[in-house]
């Protein structure tokens, strides 16, 4: 079982869906760590689980290749920068 994860004090984004076509965007930092795992994900920018490189016309293939993972929990994605997620 692959796990991801995002150490305390990690500046990411976060993005939470109101619903179309309002959406909210937030820079935050991670007060603790954090755990995901490969269901969590819906941005891959090294592999392909969910958006990835190869979508080039989806938000999430744009996101992959500027280096984010997206992890999804509820109505929330945190975008995290590609070198601030540890694989396990």
């Amino acid at each position: 079982m692959k796990l991801f994860l995002v150490p305390a004090g990690t500046e990411v984004k976060v993005h939470k869906e109101e619903g179309a076509p309002h959406y909210d965007t937030k820079d935050w930092v991670t007060k603790q760590e954090n755990t995901f795992n490969l269901e969590d994900v819906v941005i891959d920018p090294v592999g392909s689980v969910g958006s990835h490189r190869g979508h080039a016309v989806t938000i999430g293939g744009h996101l992959a290749r500027c280096g984010y993972y997206g992890f999804k929990r509820g109505n929330w994605t945190l975008l995290v920068p590609a070198d601030k997620v540890t694989i396990l």
